[in-house]
């Protein structure tokens, strides 16, 4: 092994840029997985010694200045999760990434002649090649492209990382529509080996990007150097590490390999002077080579002064090349075990995953998309066209077989995309036939409900999720997972009602392992109603119970939101009306268990002022979000409940059966039987006594004498008989008291 020493001569320090362009996470990354598992440093030692070995192999004189010629081959896999949006990237778009990849890695891409000078010499051929699987895990033939529809697209980090195929047989790279909070200002990142050794991290080897990234200025290449223990430029230590997006310091870094000056590293600059003729943190650099065994000179490389701001691992928005220090830290990465990635080039690696094999035709997979997801029938007073797009993939569609139901305007076409209304209520089943040169798939979906937008007269109407009307609640699983909206056996007043489905079974770093529920949402939809009827001025409300629980008893962890909208256009624009979180949720406070309501007493009637809402055909959306504990990305939700929907034409105050003044005392309160009325302040005087249900009809009234506050006024127990919540009035000469009553 050769020492070296390094000559360096530096100056002043030059000023910062600004961000222009999303940035590479990797570091941040590595920085926090380090905090959490310092053994990652012990790792990272072994592999030196690794590296250091290999490299012995290699020509002992300026820095292995020849790299091997035998190729690498490494298979490569990209798993698409998408909402059918922009990141629902196409598989030739995938194609050319990864020919770029390769024309990088092997010093055939045609930028190299605007090298600059210094650097010409430096530049690295890898004789890597990334190529696409012909098998999958289960031997089944692949294009090495995987898709899959999920909310975390738009929320993504390692938890996004589905469908992973075993890390040290394929590189896995997973493209996304955006970051989470977490990873804001990222364009992409990845592990390098030593972290992806730990166990913890072997679920999210790989690299991760945002679509738009997908072919912009190397941006893949550059993190597949992560992955083959490269770092940047700059080092994995210039910034404070601790905040993303915060690495450019005033402090010259450096990378560990020899051919790559040190430099502050630059960012978004593009090619100008400033960046590419750099010598701040490079001047008089020299690596001085000795034999170990005697101290004597071996050789004395004077690299380039300048920082290699051309290299594909620096930020600067012109990368053209890898230096050939850098081709060999590679190499040796791939010969190395850590992680796995000397299995990735391994010739049973190569035959198990098809690697080398001839390409095979595949048929495609026929998939499609709705523009929306609830629509009126044929008749309704706007436009409620859904679009139906062809999604399929894998191969060219050359041909359409469409098939609708539910009285389709368009019941058949062969076209690509089918505009369609329907003339009858109820899930409409949509089935594709997408066919190629290479044969045909079919797919079919329930995904789109179809309304009657004639309203049910509001005042008097009530849903209690038992009867047959309950199929006119239609209930979206839009990404069709365990979080969701059903029926359940237990209610207010009888043992039925709907739930969100909301009790994540995980806890501690279990929670971890892949997917959470932040970012995921679903909805449910009233039938119409017709409020027409009810003069603008006068009191008119949406009310249900709700019960709920979350599983932490931290306030800052109770994220979970009920969002409650209404159309009055069948679905084609909606306005929020109310969003109920915290306490309004949680009913019962916290439920380590399966919460399910045990008593009325865990329920709670909810309100709300409509305004002026008097339009004829009204629908309610009701929309679930699930929240996750801060620590953890599990749920820290629980189960909600949501029964007895109806809308009144009574005060407000009324509604909500707050007391709002303290006259009055009523007991028992809850009851079984009969109760008692005690009022305050009234002596030798008739006063009036009206009990409403919560729908607001009147169930008893009756007129007793008071002669003072001993007095109490008997409610019979036959004038409650059914079990639920009652609105008990008193009417004085000089007031009117409120007060709820519960009938157990």
């Amino acid at each position: 092994m050769f020492k070296k020493s390094i000559l360096l001569v530096a100056l002043g320090f030059s000023t910062l840029f600004a961000f222009a362009q999303n940035h590479c996470e990797t570091d941040a990354v590595y920085n926090q997985a380090v905090r959490k598992y310092p053994v990652i440093k012990d790792v990272e030692k072994q592999l030196a010694q690794q590296m250091e070995n290999y490299i012995k192999t290699l020509s002992k004189k300026q820095y292995a200045k020849t790299t091997a010629d035998t190729i690498l081959y490494v298979p490569i896999v990209f798993h698409v999760i998408h909402t059918y949006g922009s990141e629902y990237v196409t598989d030739n778009e995938i194609y050319k990434c990864v020919s770029d990849i390769n024309l990088m890695y092997n010093k055939q891409n045609p930028d190299t002649t605007a090298v600059i000078a210094p650097f010409k010499k430096w530049i690295g051929k890898a004789n890597i090649k990334f190529v696409f699987p012909t098998k999958d895990p289960q031997g089944n033939p692949t294009n090495g492209i995987t898709r899959r529809f999920s909310y975390m697209s738009t929320n993504a980090g390692d938890l996004a990382k589905f469908d992973q195929w075993a890390p040290d047989s394929y590189m896995n790279v997973w493209i996304v529509n955006k970051f989470s909070s977490d990873h804001a200002s990222a364009a992409a990142y990845a592990y390098k080996p030593a972290t992806a050794a730990i166990p913890y991290f072997a679920f999210y080897d790989g690299v991760i990007t945002v679509a738009s990234y997908l072919n912009t200025d190397n941006t893949i290449s550059h993190e597949l150097g992560h992955e083959l223990n490269l770092d940047h430029t700059f080092g994995n230590t210039n910034g404070n590490g601790t905040q993303s997006g915060i690495w450019f310091t005033n402090t010259c870094g450096d990378d560990g390999v020899d051919d790559t000056p040190p430099t502050k590293g630059y960012n978004t600059t593009g090619c100008v002077p400033g960046a590419l003729y750099d010598t701040t943190c490079a001047k008089g650099y020299k690596v001085v080579y000795v034999r170990p065994s005697t101290g004597a000179l071996d050789s004395l490389v004077d690299y380039p002064d300048t920082c290699n701001s051309q290299n594909v691992m620096d930020y600067t928005y012109c990368s053209k090349m890898f230096t050939i220090g850098q081709t060999v830290r590679m190499r040796a990465a791939l010969n190395s075990p850590t992680a796995g990635r000397n299995n990735l080039i391994s010739s049973t690696n190569l035959s198990k995953t098809g690697a080398l094999s001839p390409r095979v035709d595949l048929k495609p997979v026929a998939d499609f998309s709705p523009s929306t997801y609830f629509v009126c029938k044929t008749g309704a007073p706007l436009g409620t066209s859904v679009t139906f797009r062809d999604r399929s993939w894998r191969d060219t569609v050359t041909g359409w077989s469409w098939n609708f139901s539910n009285g389709a305007s368009v019941a058949t076409a062969t076209t690509s995309t089918v505009a369609n209304t329907f003339s009858q209520t109820g899930w409409v089943t949509a089935s594709l036939v997408a066919s190629s040169n290479a044969g045909a798939d079919t797919i079919t979906k329930k995904q789109i409900y179809v309304a009657d937008p004639a309203g049910n007269q509001a005042i008097g109407y009530f849903q209690e999720f038992s009867g047959a009307d309950v199929a006119q609640y239609p209930m979206f699983n839009y990404f069709n997972n365990e979080w969701k909206w059903e029926l359940a056996d237990v209610g207010y007043y009888d043992n039925k009602c709907i739930r969100y489905h909301n009790y994540d079974t995980r806890s501690g770093t279990a929670g971890l392992a892949l997917n959470t529920p932040e970012g995921d949402y679903d909805d449910f939809y009233t039938t119409a109603f017709d409020l027409s009827s009810t003069p603008v001025g006068s009191p008119l409300n949406l009310n249900f119970f709700s019960s709920g629980a979350f599983r932490s008893a931290n306030f800052d962890d109770m994220n979970d939101t009920l969002e409650i909208a209404y159309t009055a256009t069948c679905g084609t624009n909606y306005t929020t009306i109310k969003k109920i979180a915290k306490a309004d949720i949680a009913t019962v406070g916290t439920r380590s268990e399966f919460f399910v309501p045990q008593w009325q007493g865990d329920w709670k009637l909810n309100s709300i002022d409509l305004g002026t809402l008097r339009n004829s055909s009204v629908f309610f959306r009701f929309r679930y979000r699930p929240g996750v504990f801060s620590s953890f990305d599990f749920g820290s939700g629980n189960n909600f409940y949501i029964d007895r929907i109806y809308v009144s034409n009574m005060p407000l105050g009324v509604n909500t059966v707050e007391l709002k003044e303290k006259g009055m005392t009523i007991s028992p309160n809850p009851t079984t039987g009969n109760s008692f009325i005690s009022i305050d302040g009234v002596t030798n005087q008739e006063v009036g006594i009206q009990i409403l249900d919560v729908t607001g009809k009147l169930v008893y009234t009756a007129r007793e004498f008071v002669f003072d506050a001993t007095t109490k006024v008997q409610i019979p127990a036959d004038a409650i008989a059914t079990k639920g919540m009652y609105i008990v009035h008193v009417l004085t000469n000089e007031k009117t008291l409120v007060q709820k009553l519960i009938k157990n």
